[in-house]
């Protein structure tokens, strides 16, 4: 499977402004999702015509369609729909299912630290005694916003397809690097005729 460098880096652009508006707002705005699925369709069209386009399309209703699959049943907010959309949009179906499912695991793993650092604060504030309700932003802040997790499976598959370029690269240089060895050929031994007459000739050399 290969990776167009150039959409992959245009993802990383996108999905890092989704991270830091999403951490402060917990909101991933339409202006940034729609403009990068509509930008991500024109490149791939304007790149690889008809390919590019069912390719595009392809990749934005993969991503759209899983997400929507868990907005409808309440796992999901609508701007995590439209972001998963648009990294469609650039990258195909079987890119956007890997970041997917990346993102399944890096959000099973940052509950579980958000949730040790939770009991870790919660244990240090009731030993000092000023223990408080939880209010509605204190919770909100608890919760991990969906474009964190799908912006580290963007950059682990960029690390990835980084390093496959790199490893695939190699072998066509280290030919060049190996010193060119030419294998002796043993000489052939004299017949046994030559070999009888270089006899006979010494022979009368002697008796001369």
């Amino acid at each position: 499977m290969h990776i167009d460098l150039v959409s992959l880096l245009a993802v990383i652009a996108f999905s890092t402004v989704a991270v830091s508006i999403d951490l402060k707002t917990r909101r991933i705005p339409n202006w940034l999702t729609v403009s990068a699925a509509i930008v991500g369709l024109i490149y791939h069209v304007a790149t690889g015509g008809m390919s590019g386009l069912w390719l595009s399309l392809g990749g934005f209703a993969t991503g759209f369609g899983v997400l929507l699959v868990l907005w409808l049943t309440g796992s999901g907010g609508g701007g995590d729909v439209k972001l998963m959309g648009a990294v469609g949009a650039w990258l195909g179906a079987m890119p956007t299912l890997m970041i997917f499912i990346g993102s399944a695991a890096f959000a099973a793993v940052c509950t579980v630290v958000m949730i040790i650092w939770n009991r870790m604060k919660m244990s240090s504030v009731s030993r000092e005694g000023n223990v408080k309700p939880p209010t509605k932003e204190t919770l909100l802040r608890q919760t991990i916003p969906y474009a964190l997790p799908v912006a580290l499976s963007i950059w682990t598959l960029l690390a990835i397809e980084l390093s496959l370029q790199c490893y695939t690269a190699v072998p066509a240089v280290r030919p060049s690097l190996r010193p060119s060895i030419t294998p002796s050929v043993p000489s052939d031994p004299p017949s046994s005729l030559a070999q009888t007459q270089i006899d006979a000739g010494n022979s009368n050399c002697a008796v001369r």
